[in-house]
Protein backbone atom coordinates (compact mmCIF):
# COMPACT_ATOMS: atom_id res chain seq x y z
CA UNK A 1 0.00 0.00 0.00
CA UNK A 2 2.69 2.21 0.23
CA UNK A 3 3.17 2.58 -3.53
CA UNK A 4 -0.40 3.87 -3.82
CA UNK A 5 0.14 7.34 -2.21
CA UNK A 6 3.84 7.69 -4.26
CA UNK A 7 1.37 7.31 -7.11
CA UNK A 8 -1.42 9.50 -6.35
CA UNK A 9 1.71 12.24 -5.73
CA UNK A 10 3.18 11.38 -8.76
CA UNK A 11 0.04 11.62 -10.97
CA UNK A 12 -1.28 14.85 -8.81
CA UNK A 13 2.39 16.51 -9.70
CA UNK A 14 2.12 15.45 -13.53
CA UNK A 15 -1.20 17.04 -14.07
CA UNK A 16 0.08 19.92 -12.19
CA UNK A 17 3.35 20.64 -14.13
CA UNK A 18 1.33 19.79 -17.45
CA UNK A 19 -1.40 22.61 -16.01
CA UNK A 20 1.51 25.01 -15.04
CA UNK A 21 3.51 23.96 -18.39
CA UNK A 22 0.19 24.46 -20.61
CA UNK A 23 -0.27 27.88 -18.87
CA UNK A 24 3.18 29.13 -18.81
CA UNK A 25 3.13 28.21 -23.12
CA UNK A 26 -0.21 30.50 -23.35
CA UNK A 27 1.49 33.46 -21.26
CA UNK A 28 4.44 33.41 -23.85
CA UNK A 29 2.57 33.13 -26.71
CA UNK A 30 -0.47 35.77 -25.13
CA UNK A 31 2.75 38.18 -24.95
CA UNK A 32 4.24 36.92 -28.16
CA UNK A 33 0.57 38.58 -30.01
CA UNK A 34 0.68 41.32 -27.81
CA UNK A 35 4.15 42.04 -28.66
CA UNK A 36 3.02 41.42 -32.35
CA UNK A 37 0.16 43.84 -31.77
CA UNK A 38 1.88 46.88 -30.77
CA UNK A 39 4.38 46.42 -33.59
CA UNK A 40 1.41 46.63 -35.92
CA UNK A 41 -0.27 49.10 -34.16
CA UNK A 42 2.93 51.35 -34.38
CA UNK A 43 3.42 50.98 -37.99
CA UNK A 44 -0.36 51.35 -38.96
CA UNK A 45 0.08 55.43 -36.72
CA UNK A 46 3.48 56.01 -38.89
CA UNK A 47 1.72 55.18 -41.89
CA UNK A 48 -1.09 57.36 -40.74
CA UNK A 49 1.17 59.84 -39.71
CA UNK A 50 2.88 60.24 -43.12
CA UNK A 51 -0.59 59.67 -44.82
CA UNK A 52 -2.14 63.19 -42.52
CA UNK A 53 1.10 64.78 -43.27
CA UNK A 54 1.07 63.92 -46.94
CA UNK A 55 -2.89 65.22 -47.00
CA UNK A 56 -1.86 68.39 -45.25
CA UNK A 57 0.72 69.68 -47.95
CA UNK A 58 -1.35 68.54 -50.70
CA UNK A 59 -4.19 70.78 -49.09
CA UNK A 60 -1.47 73.87 -48.11
CA UNK A 61 -0.32 73.57 -52.29
CA UNK A 62 -4.03 73.61 -53.16
CA UNK A 63 -4.82 76.56 -51.01
CA UNK A 64 -1.53 78.17 -52.26
CA UNK A 65 -2.60 77.52 -55.99
CA UNK A 66 -6.35 78.80 -55.23
CA UNK A 67 -4.89 82.12 -53.58
CA UNK A 68 -2.63 82.87 -56.61
CA UNK A 69 -5.61 82.36 -58.75
CA UNK A 70 -7.90 84.08 -57.06
CA UNK A 71 -4.84 87.14 -57.05
CA UNK A 72 -4.82 86.61 -60.95
CA UNK A 73 -8.40 87.19 -60.76
CA UNK A 74 -8.84 89.91 -58.89
CA UNK A 75 -5.59 91.21 -61.14
CA UNK A 76 -7.25 90.72 -64.32
CA UNK A 77 -10.86 91.81 -62.72
CA UNK A 78 -9.34 95.13 -61.71
CA UNK A 79 -7.57 95.88 -65.11
CA UNK A 80 -10.51 94.75 -67.19
CA UNK A 81 -12.68 97.17 -64.30
CA UNK A 82 -10.43 100.32 -65.29
CA UNK A 83 -10.52 99.68 -69.09
CA UNK A 84 -14.54 99.75 -69.07
CA UNK A 85 -14.39 103.20 -66.86
CA UNK A 86 -11.70 104.60 -68.86
CA UNK A 87 -13.94 103.76 -72.12
CA UNK A 88 -17.32 104.86 -70.35
CA UNK A 89 -15.42 108.20 -69.38
CA UNK A 90 -14.94 109.00 -72.95
CA UNK A 91 -17.98 108.00 -74.33
CA UNK A 92 -19.91 109.99 -71.82
CA UNK A 93 -17.07 113.23 -72.71
CA UNK A 94 -18.23 112.20 -76.51
CA UNK A 95 -22.11 112.21 -75.48
CA UNK A 96 -21.87 115.82 -73.63
CA UNK A 97 -19.72 117.16 -76.52
CA UNK A 98 -22.19 115.82 -79.40
CA UNK A 99 -25.44 116.95 -76.79
CA UNK A 100 -22.97 120.48 -76.92
CA UNK A 101 -22.68 120.72 -80.09
CA UNK A 102 -18.95 120.92 -79.93
CA UNK A 103 -18.77 117.83 -82.31
CA UNK A 104 -20.94 116.30 -84.59
CA UNK A 105 -20.96 112.61 -85.67
CA UNK A 106 -19.94 111.89 -89.37
CA UNK A 107 -19.12 109.16 -91.21
CA UNK A 108 -17.08 108.75 -94.35
CA UNK A 109 -18.88 107.56 -97.13
CA UNK A 110 -17.40 104.09 -98.20
CA UNK A 111 -18.02 102.13 -101.66
CA UNK A 112 -19.70 99.57 -99.87
CA UNK A 113 -19.38 96.43 -102.74
CA UNK A 114 -15.43 97.00 -102.29
CA UNK A 115 -15.28 99.17 -99.04
CA UNK A 116 -13.23 101.35 -100.12
CA UNK A 117 -12.93 105.34 -99.62
CA UNK A 118 -15.14 106.95 -102.27
CA UNK A 119 -13.76 110.55 -101.59
CA UNK A 120 -12.02 109.93 -104.66
CA UNK A 121 -14.82 108.52 -106.76
CA UNK A 122 -17.73 111.06 -106.23
CA UNK A 123 -15.73 114.01 -107.27
CA UNK A 124 -17.90 113.98 -110.52
CA UNK A 125 -20.58 115.54 -109.07
CA UNK A 126 -19.98 119.03 -109.01
CA UNK A 127 -22.97 120.07 -107.38
CA UNK A 128 -22.19 117.96 -104.26
CA UNK A 129 -18.95 119.54 -102.99
CA UNK A 130 -17.00 116.51 -101.81
CA UNK A 131 -19.14 113.61 -100.78
CA UNK A 132 -17.30 111.26 -98.93
CA UNK A 133 -18.46 112.17 -95.18
CA UNK A 134 -21.78 112.22 -94.14
CA UNK A 135 -23.12 114.31 -91.33
CA UNK A 136 -25.93 112.91 -88.86
CA UNK A 137 -28.17 115.05 -86.49
CA UNK A 138 -27.40 115.50 -82.84
CA UNK A 139 -30.17 112.71 -81.49
CA UNK A 140 -28.63 110.29 -84.55
CA UNK A 141 -25.54 111.13 -83.66
CA UNK A 142 -25.76 110.10 -79.96
CA UNK A 143 -27.97 106.92 -80.65
CA UNK A 144 -24.58 106.03 -82.98
CA UNK A 145 -22.96 106.98 -79.87
CA UNK A 146 -24.63 105.17 -77.67
CA UNK A 147 -24.57 101.74 -79.85
CA UNK A 148 -20.66 102.30 -80.04
CA UNK A 149 -20.59 102.01 -76.39
CA UNK A 150 -22.73 99.21 -75.75
CA UNK A 151 -20.59 97.47 -78.32
CA UNK A 152 -17.21 98.54 -76.93
CA UNK A 153 -18.19 97.14 -73.17
CA UNK A 154 -19.40 93.94 -74.83
CA UNK A 155 -16.01 93.65 -76.26
CA UNK A 156 -14.77 94.37 -72.90
CA UNK A 157 -16.36 91.72 -71.54
CA UNK A 158 -15.98 88.89 -73.54
CA UNK A 159 -12.68 89.91 -73.04
CA UNK A 160 -12.34 89.61 -69.34
CA UNK A 161 -14.52 86.14 -69.65
CA UNK A 162 -11.73 84.85 -72.21
CA UNK A 163 -9.18 85.61 -69.96
CA UNK A 164 -10.89 84.08 -67.33
CA UNK A 165 -11.34 80.82 -68.79
CA UNK A 166 -8.28 81.05 -70.02
CA UNK A 167 -7.01 81.05 -66.09
CA UNK A 168 -9.34 78.15 -65.56
CA UNK A 169 -7.87 76.19 -67.86
CA UNK A 170 -3.99 77.14 -66.65
CA UNK A 171 -5.34 75.75 -63.35
CA UNK A 172 -6.67 72.78 -64.80
CA UNK A 173 -10.27 73.88 -63.26
CA UNK A 174 -11.35 73.91 -67.20
CA UNK A 175 -10.64 71.02 -69.82
CA UNK A 176 -8.74 72.76 -72.77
Amino acid sequence: MSILPSWKITALALVSGIAIGGAFCWWITSTSYDADIAVLKSQQAEQLKVISDQATADSEAARQREHGFQQQIATLDAERTKERENAKREADRLRADIVSGQRRVQFASAALATCEQSAGAVRSASGLGNAAAVQLSATAGRNILDIRTGINDDQAKLLYLHEYIRALQAQGAVAK
